[in-house]
């Protein structure tokens, strides 16, 4: 398995393998022996994009916004008012 943050592309091949295929690929991992004669039954290819980091402006962010803009607009509807 590869894990995803060390992958160079977005691409990310995940092969099946069946059971005595699989238990020759352990044991030639053990070994250190080489891979290349097992071959697996289908390979897929996903697509990943990575980990989201979520929306440029943050709620909380927006709302504090909000509450200024509309304490700045009603102090100075109050100040209209007053004089």
């Amino acid at each position: 398995m590869e894990e995803t943050s060390k992958s160079k592309s977005r691409w990310i091949e995940i092969k099946i393998y069946d059971d005595e295929t699989y238990q020759k690929l352990l044991q030639a991992r053990q070994s250190g022996s080489s891979e290349s004669g097992l071959s697996p039954m289908k390979t897929i290819s996903v697509s990943h994009y990575g980990v989201s980091g979520g929306p440029f402006i943050k709620m909380e962010h927006l709302a504090t916004l909000g509450l200024i803009a509309t304490f700045l607009y009603a102090n100075s509807l109050r100040h209209k008012i007053v004089a």
